[in-house]
């Protein structure tokens, strides 16, 4: 019988496509984005420039309503994480 990756059955914890989200990156800076996409684990942020990350939902906050004219994203680095 094979081994079940427990992982995989994280809920999304109630965030959406289009949720304006924050999370911190591993140096401690705070991350701003906009869900584009739930996967089975994470969600990709797109920070606004082009740029997206796929963050763990145990890692992401709701960030503060912001109306898309106020929405500044704020970049930092991630750095690969293995996916199990």
């Amino acid at each position: 019988m094979h081994g079940i990756c427990l992982a995989a059955t994280t809920k999304t914890r109630g965030f959406q496509q289009g949720d304006n989200v924050t999370f911190q990156d591993r140096d401690g800076r705070n991350i701003t984005g906009v869900v584009v996409r739930i996967n089975q684990r994470t969600a990709t942020v797109g920070t606004g420039d082009g740029g997206k990350w796929r963050v763990p939902f145990h890692m992401l906050r709701p960030a503060r309503h912001l109306s898309h004219g106020d929405f500044k994203p704020s970049i930092g680095a991630l750095r690969p994480r293995s996916p199990c």
